[in-house]
């Protein structure tokens, strides 16, 4: 049961305001299908913004919102997104050989946890220092 994706919360007053609520539910395109004649509708919309930004916040994945497709509502939460720090919270300490065969070549960092030896395939924990 904890699997069933959670319900969304209601839209707003401005859902019962959308000018797309006079319009029959098999007008609007299918996945693919071309969309241009529901965006006409949303254009002249006065709950546009509105509705974009709902669509936004909670990921709808199907369906025009806003003027826009699912593709175009990621890209744009893409771009207002805040970036992500790039300090990291931990470093890892870079090993000197293999502790199996000394190999010093073949040691790769492994799932960002492990060190990994490509000459023996023996895997051993990787250091890690806190940072801050």
């Amino acid at each position: 049961m904890d699997d069933l994706p959670k319900p969304l919360p209601p839209p707003g007053d401005w859902h019962g305001r959308g000018l797309c609520r006079w319009v029959r539910a098999d007008f609007f395109p299918l996945v693919g299908q071309d969309a241009a004649d529901a965006r006409r509708i949303c254009v002249c919309c006065a709950v546009r913004e509105d509705c974009l930004e709902y669509a936004v916040r909670y990921r709808i994945r199907f369906g025009i919102w806003g003027g826009k497709t699912f593709d175009e509502r990621r890209k744009l939460r893409r771009r207002t997104q805040e970036p992500r720090q790039k300090t990291p919270s931990r470093l890892v300490v870079p090993a000197e050989k293999c502790p199996c065969c000394g190999c010093k070549d073949g040691v790769v960092l492994y799932a960002l946890r492990m060190w990994y030896c490509l000459d023996c395939r023996m895997k051993w924990p990787a250091l890690e220092v806190s940072v801050g």
